[in-house]
């Protein structure tokens, strides 16, 4: 296996960084205290964020508002949304 060099994450990984105060990083970021707005789209359900600290060119995630550990336990209008935003966010960067 290559091992995959990322100097931006340094600071991330070593710990220089300081934690919040254990917050959810996606309600951090909802209310704008990251460096930069990460936040793509935002629906009544979820939201799409990009990767702070990217392995790739477009790492995205679809988040969803409420806070919840598995998919098993979103609801239908969760499911639905997660699925209907992640279709569109492939189709824009196959589109880019």
């Amino acid at each position: 296996m290559e091992r995959l060099w990322s100097p931006w994450r340094l600071s991330y990984v070593t710990g220089a960084v300081e934690a919040s105060s254990g917050e959810c990083v996606f309600c951090a970021a909802q209310d704008d205290r990251t460096p930069t707005s990460l936040i793509l789209a935002r629906a009544k359900a979820c939201f799409v964020i990009l990767n702070l600290y990217p392995y790739n060119n477009g790492h995205l995630m679809v988040v969803p508002n409420r806070h919840i550990a598995a998919l098993a336990e979103a609801s239908g209008e969760e499911l639905a949304e997660l699925m209907i935003m992640a279709q569109r966010a492939e189709i824009a960067l196959t589109e880019a």
